[in-house]
């Protein structure tokens, strides 16, 4: 069995009223994705409340765990603990190739029996990834800098007083053209 059958949600014949489910995720599930590249394990426990009504499917998502990353600076494996709150909506639809503008909303047939949420989840996961990875033991290093400037403190002053002097002989050369 295909591990992301697991987070199957059966819905047809469910009453309108709330439910609560709860998944554990490991590094398995992430590795059933081909593009997981963002890190190299991770365990989460995944609560969810459904809430079913005649037209819509609200999913309150409550997601906490740890992800192992490398610190972009040492490479060094670090884990990083996360907590995720995010809300999603099954919108019941009669029109098939719908497209929400709003991304917190998926359109599903009236006819459908199940949804599978293995794709919301390791979204809201992959959401939690910092762009810039530190490892803890370097997040107060203030000796090591970023800069994306070509020119140091000495240089720019440099600058300044070649762009003083173009600056004179600018001025004296129009002064000489309007005598």
């Amino acid at each position: 069995m295909n591990i992301l059958q697991l987070f199957d949600i059966q819905i047809f014949g469910l009453k309108h009223k709330s439910y609560s489910f709860r998944f554990e995720v490991d590094t398995a599930f992430f590795e059933a994705f081909p593009d997981h590249n963002l890190f190299e394990k991770g365990n989460c426990t995944v609560n969810l409340e459904l809430e079913k009504t005649e037209r819509l499917l609200t999913l309150d998502f409550a997601i906490e765990g740890t992800l192992e990353l490398t610190c972009d600076r040492s490479l060094e494996k670090f884990n990083f603990p996360f907590e995720v709150q995010e809300q999603l909506f099954y919108q019941y639809t009669t029109e098939v190739d719908k497209e929400s503008e709003d991304e917190a909303i998926i359109y599903i047939l009236p006819t459908a029996e199940s949804i599978n949420i293995a794709q919301p989840i390791y979204e809201l996961i992959n959401l939690q990834v910092p762009m810039r990875k530190i490892h803890p033991k370097y997040a107060e290093d203030e000796d090591f800098f970023y800069s994306t400037a070509e020119t140091d403190e000495s240089e720019a002053e440099n600058s300044e007083e070649i762009t003083d002097s173009l600056q004179d002989k600018l001025q004296n050369l129009k002064n000489r053209f309007n005598k």
